[in-house]
């Protein structure tokens, strides 16, 4: 873990990555793809989106999505956060069930106008929200938000909006799960999009 931190920009601590997929040795890369480079000028970074396919010991690919930030002449660093939430399950473990916490993760996110769940409370009133690991791959899980929410409103903008319908995006999002609305069916609830880049 120690040769692995000054390549890493996170907030985690170091009892979190040390009981992480990062403290050991990670699976074969299959296949490696430059995806987006995104400039972020303000802030004096670029990051550098790579789809990375791992072998998932059946030989099968486990697509992932890796950052790579790159700050003037700094060596590059990789922003471990996301992976921790994709790669290492933590968005898939908060998903599993219902929580009285909300919590914020790191995701590509295509929205959908729909929501054609009949488990869903007022699925009428509501739009779906994919969270994904890598574009173009089976979803982690999905949250739903109402069409009022201020979700709901990003995508019904006129206004140059990040968020449209389909295009998948990379962001950070808190959820929660709304187990008030119809106690029998709790359903995981996209609460807020922080932002739409990875920080750490």
């Amino acid at each position: 873990m120690e040769e692995r931190l000054p390549m890493l920009e996170t907030n985690a601590d170091e009892e979190t990555l040390a009981a992480s997929s990062l403290a050991g040795k990670l699976p074969p890369q299959l296949n490696i793809e430059t995806d987006i480079h995104v400039p972020h000028r303000s802030e004096g970074f670029i990051d550098v989106y790579y789809n990375v396919d791992f072998d998932d010991r059946d030989g099968k690919p486990n697509p992932q999505t890796i950052v790579v930030r790159l700050r003037g002449n700094q060596e590059p660093k990789i922003v471990a956060d996301p992976f921790l939430d994709l790669f290492d399950g933590r968005l898939a473990g908060y998903a599993v069930g219902p929580s009285e916490r909300g919590g914020v993760f790191h995701a590509i996110i295509p929205a959908n106008a729909f929501c054609w769940d009949d488990n869903i409370p007022n699925k009428d009133k509501k739009r779906t929200l994919k969270l994904m690991s890598c574009g173009n791959t089976r979803e982690i899980a999905r949250a739903y938000f109402r069409k009022q929410s201020k979700i709901g409103r990003m995508l019904e903008s006129d206004l140059a909006s990040e968020l449209t319908c389909g295009q998948a995006k990379p962001a950070t999002v808190l959820l929660g799960w709304n187990i008030k609305e119809d106690p029998s069916l709790p359903c995981l609830e996209a609460l807020d999009i922080r932002a739409f880049h990875r920080n750490p």
